[in-house]
């Protein structure tokens, strides 16, 4: 799936809100700090370094953009970067780094499902909010029936867009088989 700039950038700042809007009375290093941490885990490097790239380049900028603004209830958002190098084994590492040695409040990313879901343990473990900014697969928020109480999205999975544009092609375009 391809998306366009102002799709990411509408996407990173609806996760940037999300994410500013859970953690209004969270410091990122203590009750009386003056910024809220955010953990960013995409892939910078590797196979799909483009959508991972794309995606934190949306997330800076609308991070930027609430700054400028105030931040949230007077906290500026510091963001923190970790690159998994397109592999779900990395995801976890960056997870891991970005819990234990950066205190994030919450991490963003990554921007393909495989790594989402592999960074998804170690969230939960630390009770540290997870945003999928891409993850569409369901799996990235339900595992056995039952949802990840740590792990959102901000996008629509693939059976919604599946049937989305299934009605699109039949409907507007008047195909028959696609």
């Amino acid at each position: 799936m391809k998306f366009g700039k102002k799709s990411l950038r509408l996407a990173a700042l609806a996760a940037t809100l999300l994410v500013g809007g859970a953690l209004a009375g969270c410091g990122g290093s203590g009750a009386d700090s003056n910024e809220i941490k955010v953990g960013a885990n995409f892939e910078m490097t590797g196979n799909v370094a483009n959508y991972g790239s794309a995606t934190l380049d949306g997330l800076k900028l609308a991070i930027d953009e609430v700054n400028e603004a105030g931040g949230v209830d007077g906290k500026k958002i510091t963001l923190v970067t970790a690159d998994n190098k397109s592999e779900a084994s990395e995801a976890v590492n960056a997870a891991t780094k970005l819990i234990s040695d950066d205190k994030v409040s919450v991490i963003v990313g990554p921007a393909v499902t495989a790594n989402v879901i592999a960074e998804s343990q170690v969230a939960t473990d630390n009770k540290v909010p997870v945003i999928a900014p891409d993850g569409t697969s369901p799996d990235v928020t339900v595992e056995n029936g039952k949802t990840k109480p740590f792990i959102f999205r901000s996008c629509f999975i693939d059976p919604q867009q599946g049937t989305v544009m299934a009605k699109f092609a039949s409907e507007n375009l008047k195909a028959k088989t696609a």
